[in-house]
């Protein structure tokens, strides 16, 4: 993931706490409130190119004005020079979740 992150994720499940123990749920709601902002952010069609992203090698990184926007505003990260990978909390997207089962299907056919 990305550090700024984590520490929004750490602020929302403080807030939600007020002062109490951060329970599993509020942890849950963080990153729900987290995902919501970056649905925000994502298209339809990206979805499709994320999923190729994670599932190919770790050397596919196929640049496009579409992969810029995504690498600028987080939705793909980048590691290690060149390794990209989508954001964690956006694998937990629901068009996310729809491109992943649809791409298993077509890899069993």
């Amino acid at each position: 993931g990305h550090v700024r992150d984590l520490i929004r994720l750490l602020r929302y499940a403080l807030r939600a706490a007020q002062g109490r123990l951060i329970t599993r749920e509020m942890a849950d709601e963080a990153i729900r409130q987290l995902a919501t902002e970056y649905r925000r952010l994502i298209q339809q069609d990206d979805y499709q190119v994320l999923v190729e992203i994670d599932r190919a090698a770790d050397d596919f990184a196929p640049i496009s004005d579409n992969t810029r926007r995504m690498l600028y505003d987080l939705i793909l990260l980048e590691y290690n020079a060149y390794w990209w990978q989508s954001h964690p909390v956006v694998r937990t997207l629901p068009g996310y979740q729809r491109a992943l089962e649809q791409a298993n299907r077509q890899a069993t056919l």
